[in-house]
């Protein structure tokens, strides 16, 4: 969302540009024809778009427009990446690195890693193919002094790697690998100096965990007695606390941040009857929208009066 507009991408590659004043498309594209893409979405281009400047970008993820930039306003081509692997769901990012404002992509398989594009014409700043995930999902997350967090399932696990600027050349440290947290979905939450995630996916069921940011796990839920496992839900951060949305159960959970422990505050069943509770939630001005497959909910969080 900006001043003026708000930014889509459907599932089938239609990418729009709606003025907010009207609701009505300002520009809009069908990416998988502009930018036909090497491999097959299964569910589709399942991506956020993200804003710098006067530039939205995204990840067509074509073998010739891997990351692309539009003007803003009009929609024409600003620049496109060459190809950087495999095609997943993960959203192109935006981080400060080294002093240098930049965009993060994370891409799939052998041929894929994380990398960094130039936001003035795409070219690549510098690259880690030291994790790879068959899937990834989750962006990267920048954490304090010029590291990246990465995390993906099918066996990907998690990354924390050092990003630094000699002149004009980066280079890549990776400073430790940790297999026994893999977030299918989501990127994890960075509060004060630790990391909230929830490490779950097809074959992981470890629940939600606390580490540091020199990748030490603290706690997992499934070492706590009858502490939720959360499935493949989302996790947001707001008003210091944590909200816990559970993928497989449709329940929420009000947790209070802590490394020494999981410490739940509340709970309320949300969704009834539905599957797949995967996606984000989304909180504005103290309403939380959440959906599944089949349901879509709003509640009011604001404080009675």
């Amino acid at each position: 969302i900006s001043e003026t507009m708000v930014y889509a991408v459907g599932m089938t590659g239609g990418f729009y540009a709606v003025s907010r004043e009207t609701g009505k498309p300002v520009w809009q594209k069908n990416l998988a024809q502009e930018f036909p893409p090497a491999d097959t979405f299964r569910w589709g281009y399942a991506q956020s778009p993200s804003l710098y400047k006067n530039l939205v970008i995204l990840a067509p993820q074509a073998t010739n427009a891997f990351v692309a930039a539009f003007d803003s306003q009009t929609g024409a081509l600003a620049w496109k990446s060459g190809d950087l692997g495999g095609a997943g769901y993960s959203t192109p990012v935006i981080h400060s690195i080294a002093g240098v404002d930049q965009a993060v992509m994370v891409s799939a398989g052998g041929t894929g890693g994380v990398t960094g594009l130039s936001l003035e014409d795409g070219s690549q700043l510098w690259r880690y193919e030291g994790w790879n995930c068959r899937i990834p999902i989750p962006h990267a997350t920048l954490l304090p002094g010029d590291r990246l967090f990465i995390t993906g399932e099918y066996g990907a696990g998690s990354a924390i790697i050092q990003i630094t600027k000699s002149g004009d050349a980066f280079s890549v440290q990776e400073i430790k690998k940790l297999p026994e947290l893999e977030s299918q979905i989501h990127p994890p939450l960075l509060i004060g100096d630790h990391l909230y995630l929830n490490s779950n996916g097809n074959q992981r069921n470890d629940g939600m965990a606390c580490a540091t940011l020199d990748g030490e796990i603290l706690w997992q839920t499934r070492n706590t007695e009858a502490a939720p496992r959360f499935e493949r839900g989302n996790l947001i951060y707001a008003d210091g606390m944590i909200l816990n949305f559970d993928g497989k159960t449709g329940i929420l959970h009000l947790i209070e941040p802590s490394p020494e422990g999981y410490k739940e505050i509340a709970r309320t069943p949300v969704l009834f009857d539905s599957i797949k509770m995967w996606s984000p939630m989304a909180l504005s001005n103290g309403r939380l929208l959440l959906r599944s497959q089949e349901q879509l909910k709003c509640l009011d969080l604001r404080p009675a009066a």
